[in-house]
């Protein structure tokens, strides 16, 4: 279900699992702040790898984009249940940002095949879960943006941190909205360095985990 949040921007609603796909006061101002601020622009690299867990509506790798500037970005993302086109449709985040022809690139392009959707910008979407893949390439940059650890335990454990631990390159980062204290430890458990960043409107503190 499609509902407007504080700053204006569409996210989901999951009855389901009693799951937003983004804060409640805002999709736009979240994403921002967590993964944009506290990921993107901390890493001081011409060239990225970057690895999303959870594509959802496509709005990180939309502000990742456009954002990009004149970095050479390979952007790889995970999402084992992908979105159905009339709920894509509907999302306004083209509209408030301005980027209806990026937004369209990143949905159409095709699952599986690494696609340039801008210059020096390359998108490959896998339909496959956390738990079944096995990264190829080093990563520079983990947005890690699944569902809580309580709707979806299996994703946050020290077993799936430690696989992502074991593909980053020295210096990466993983980057995610929470800053609950049995994740913080099973980041730490695994090598990273961990720090609590002030998070985004409406929520105290995220994670920031340095390899």
């Amino acid at each position: 279900m499609i509902f407007v949040t504080d700053d204006g921007s569409h996210s989901l609603h999951v009855p389901e699992l009693n799951e937003h796909y983004h804060s409640t006061h805002g999709a736009i101002q979240e994403s921002q702040h967590i993964y944009i601020e506290n990921g993107l622009n901390y890493l001081q690299k011409q060239t990225l790898n970057i690895l999303e867990i959870g594509f959802g509506t496509g709005l990180n790798v939309l502000l990742t984009a456009l954002h990009a500037g004149s970095k050479t970005i390979r952007y790889t993302t995970l999402e084992p249940y992908p979105l159905p086109d009339e709920i894509l449709s509907k999302l306004n985040y083209p509209n408030i940002l301005n980027a209806n022809n990026c937004f369209t690139q990143i949905h159409t392009c095709p699952w599986e095949i690494a696609t340039e959707i801008q210059p020096h910008f390359f998108l490959k979407k896998h339909r496959i879960s956390l738990q079944d893949y096995y990264p190829i390439e080093p990563i520079d940059l983990i947005y890690f943006d699944a569902f809580g650890p309580t709707a979806a335990p299996d994703l946050w454990t020290q077993e799936q941190f430690q696989k992502l631990y074991n593909t980053l390159n020295p210096g990466g980062v993983l980057i995610t909205f929470s800053a609950k204290g049995t994740v913080r430890q099973a980041l730490t458990n695994v090598g990273f360095t961990v720090t609590k960043r002030p998070g985004p409107t409406g929520k105290t503190h995220i994670s920031r985990a340095e390899k």
